[in-house]
């Protein structure tokens, strides 16, 4: 409990570490929060689940892509693969909680809702991302990212698929037609 203001801050993910999480899945896949939105824990991996580390197949939901290219599948290992089992491990409680209470989810994204009077049993727990603004707020304050001049940095979804995009020189989740125009080339 040590850090938790209550047993259900031990227990489950909050908002604000839901969108840690979502940021991490950003930093490390270029995911956009439509396609976390849509995450499923891997039904399958695609090693021996002997072997460390484990190999991960994720299937994505992009329906912007049209109704050809919408779904696909990533293999994931290394630290990709060490993020979605963190993400697994971290909801479990929770999962194992709506299953108690009678509702099943495969959603990666699994969290307590802030106020305990927004529903009951099952309906206390999320599987979307939050809306961002009070989440978003308390974030940058717990975290105080700063700039190089000092100030602080505002971190957005759509500022670190742009850095993604730009650092890593290949595009992960769209094109290199649209990566190029939309992310790298605009980018100083």
């Amino acid at each position: 409990l040590e850090g938790a203001a209550t047993v259900n801050e031990a227990l489950f993910l909050n908002s604000v570490e839901i969108l840690s999480l979502a940021f991490l899945l950003t930093i490390e896949r270029g995911y956009n929060p439509s396609v976390i939105n849509n995450l499923a824990i891997p039904g399958n991996r695609a090693d021996d689940h002997a072997e460390d580390p484990e190999v991960h197949v994720v299937h994505l939901d992009k329906p912007r892509r049209g109704p050809a290219a919408r779904y696909s599948d990533e293999n994931l290992t290394g630290a990709a693969s060490t993020l979605i089992s963190r993400a697994i491990r971290s909801s479990a409680q929770a999962r194992a909680t709506v299953a108690a209470l009678g509702a099943t989810t495969d959603s990666l994204i699994l969290f307590r809702a802030g106020n305990a009077h927004q529903g009951r049993g099952s309906a206390l727990f999320r599987t979307r991302l939050p809306q961002m603004q009070h989440p978003s707020k308390v974030w940058h304050e717990r975290a105080a990212v700063l700039g190089d001049d000092g100030l602080p940095l505002r971190v957005t979804f759509q500022r670190l698929r742009l850095t993604e995009q730009v650092l890593n020189k290949t595009p992960r989740q769209n094109s290199a037609t649209v990566s190029e125009s939309l992310y790298r080339q605009p980018d100083p």
